[in-house]
């Protein structure tokens, strides 16, 4: 049976590896573009630095110089980065090694959700269908190759939960460890993942309903274990806590509690949410039906005296509250904000498939088998999804623009409100403007003080005015409203 069992595992995680593959394969050459090309191009701006630039990890560069002499923001760890950034050592620059990198780390999520079901059930066939629908939820399936840490946190947090579902089952030392070992992982790559933390809380909770004040679980090992998971965390607190001061009024540490929103802005996103991004976007209109049976059957059944479901519960009420923290920035339009989300989702999920892959309604579950196309024509839209009419013509033209100014100059770039899509497209270094004010003394310093010879304008207000004219060497390329100039002292 062992060996039927790694037969049937191989053969499913090389069918779904294929799948994924085929289904991406026309995009894993092509410059980044899409849903939040914005938070992709700042990603792969920080791959593109360790690179070139600066390999040192606690360095990650973006391609703007505006703030100061230097391009270092400091954000979430940048261990995804620069992982990538060394793949591009070893094989060269190239955005199939990003795209290729993105698609090993989400099959190494599809791999942790099959572990987190089975240590949950210990049935395999459940967990791989599982593993197989949440691998084709729409919002998972669409980022799965572009370059997001937020990937890379998900994954670690479901390795994570795994691991500590392990640890209820069996309390094993080293499977606490290894699961605090994800969750520094995770919170590394996205400070959110740390709430995921929360289980340790929904295990102990559960621990004293069930079995009370024993001797056993106040003894010194016990509190070793609570004292080692914060010890592990260390590096990632330490981290944040240099950092997050340089981030200024940025709105995700303040949540609602600034830029507050009103009552009927609140109402119109919670429920485009429940009524529309929950089930068409996190689940996918296949899994619906088993999230519904799968939340019915845990609330109806003895699975909510299982060991798991406070620890999960937890979780998931965790995940919960932080999306109403933060959805006056979350809005409608931030769905990988969401991705928190999907563990507790598809641990649902998974109950549904157990219920019905134990009922004489087995046959439901060939429903799983057309998923793939369904998710693909759903998403395959999203890669095609420009904010605007400049960042098209950036996207289908990247190139020409890239090879219009020589490798390494830093140019002046009008307008990008994102400060990294422009610069990511045409793959230049500088100074970055969001609207048609820039004041010719701010060229004029910009020409004589720090050696910019270039500028990249969609503005007919800038670059038509009277004053910028002396500025101009020449005009290299005008094309879809986008005008590249090589600049000169006047």
């Amino acid at each position: 049976m062992p060996n039927v069992r790694k037969n049937h595992l191989l053969l499913f995680f090389g069918l779904l590896v294929i799948c994924q593959v085929v289904l991406h394969i026309e995009f894993l050459d092509r410059v980044l573009s899409g849903t939040h090309l914005w938070r992709q191009s700042q990603t792969q701006n920080n791959i593109t630095n360790f690179y070139r630039q600066d390999f040192n990890i606690l360095n990650p560069r973006d391609m703007s110089f505006d703030s100061d002499k230097d391009n270092i923001i400091r954000y979430e760890f940048p261990i995804m980065q620069w992982s990538i950034a060394l793949l591009y050592k070893i094989f060269g620059e190239s955005i199939l090694i990003t795209r290729l990198a993105m698609l090993a780390i989400s099959l190494w999520a599809c791999m942790g959700m099959y572990r987190l079901i089975y240590a949950l059930t210990r049935y395999v066939p459940v967990a791989m269908l599982t593993s197989w629908s949440f691998s084709f939820s729409p919002v998972f399936f669409y980022y799965a190759i572009n370059p997001l840490p937020d990937i890379l946190a998900l994954a670690a947090i479901i390795w994570f939960l795994c691991y500590y579902v392990r640890f209820i089952r069996g309390e094993k030392y080293r499977d606490y460890l290894c699961a605090a070992a994800f969750l520094l992982l995770a919170t590394l790559a996205k400070l959110p993942y740390l709430m995921a933390g929360i289980i340790l809380a929904g295990h102990g909770i559960d621990v004293l309903i069930r079995k009370g004040w024993e001797k056993r679980y106040m003894s010194g090992r016990f509190l070793l274990r609570m004292v080692s998971l914060p010890l592990i965390l260390l590096p990632a607190l330490i981290w944040y806590y240099i950092v997050i001061p340089g981030w200024g009024t940025n709105g995700v540490l303040t949540g609602v509690f600034d830029n507050q929103i009103s009552w009927d802005r609140f109402w119109m996103i919670f429920n485009f949410h429940w009524k529309k991004l929950l089930p068409y976007e996190l689940l996918g209109t296949l899994n619906i039906p088993f999230f519904i049976i799968g939340l019915a059957g845990i609330l109806t059944t003895r699975l909510r005296h299982s060991p798991y479901f406070l620890p999960i519960l937890s979780v998931l009420l965790i995940t919960v509250l932080y999306f109403l923290l933060e959805i006056n920035m979350i809005d409608i339009v931030h769905d990988y904000y969401m991705m928190p989300f999907l563990p507790s989702i598809f641990v649902i999920c998974g109950a549904g498939i157990y219920f019905i892959y134990h009922s004489k309604f087995k046959f439901l579950v060939l429903l799983l088998a057309i998923l793939p196309v369904i998710t693909y024509m759903n998403k395959k839209k999203a890669y095609f999804n420009y904010s605007g009419k400049t960042e098209q013509v950036l996207v289908e033209n990247a190139e020409v623009f890239r090879k219009a100014v020589p490798k390494g100059e830093r140019c002046i770039l009008i307008n990008d409100r994102s400060t990294h899509m422009f610069a990511y497209l045409v793959d230049k270094q500088g100074y970055i403007f969001y609207n048609d004010h820039l004041p010719i003394e701010w060229i004029d310093d910009m020409v004589r003080n720090y050696n910019v010879r270039y500028m990249y304008s969609d503005s007919r207000i800038i670059d038509n005015g009277p004053e910028f004219r002396p500025y101009v060497d020449s005009l290299l390329l005008d094309k879809g409203g986008v005008r590249v100039f090589k600049l000169k002292i006047p």
